[in-house]
């Protein structure tokens, strides 16, 4: 999984957009050699923005980040909204980019083919634990109980 797409599913899991949410902006919007234009996208916190999310588009629906290439070419009617998101946020989604690759999610504890085997980390009762349960004392301080804002 890309950090981008791990860090919207915390966000989502957390309800935590409503503090990361500098300024958002709904309109008809151009995508043209990775830079967005229209709805006021030049004003105000959107210099401070490291990351943005698009809503309302086909091509480029999600989160980005500022400057990196990746963004495709069009025009829409939606929703871009200019996010900062802390370090400790983004380091925490690594290190649960990291386990997932070392404990991919599946219903099985491990295998065996002859010298080959494997082991996913359990949880007590004897089912793989998700990145959720493994890191969740450390997501608490993010979890919010509702959000007004869904991306």
């Amino acid at each position: 999984m890309k950090l981008n797409e791990q860090l919207l599913e915390m966000i989502r899991l957390l309800n935590c957009a409503d503090e990361m949410i500098l300024e958002a902006w709904t309109g008809e919007f151009k995508i043209r050699k990775g830079r967005i234009s229209g709805a006021g996208t030049g004003s105000g916190a959107s210099g401070k923005a490291e990351w943005i999310h698009i809503s309302g588009s086909v091509l480029n629906d999600g989160l980005h980040k500022v400057g990196e290439e990746g963004l495709k070419n069009e025009a829409f009617r939606g929703t871009v909204r200019s996010l900062r998101i802390e370090p400790a946020f983004i380091a925490l989604a690594e290190e649960i980019i990291g386990f997932n690759k070392k404990n991919p999610p599946t219903l099985k504890s491990g295998e065996r083919f002859g010298s080959y085997s494997y082991n996913n980390a359990i949880g007590n009762s004897g089912v793989p634990v998700s990145w959720a349960e493994v890191f969740a004392a450390r997501l608490k301080p993010y979890k919010r109980m509702f959000s007004r804002v869904r991306v």
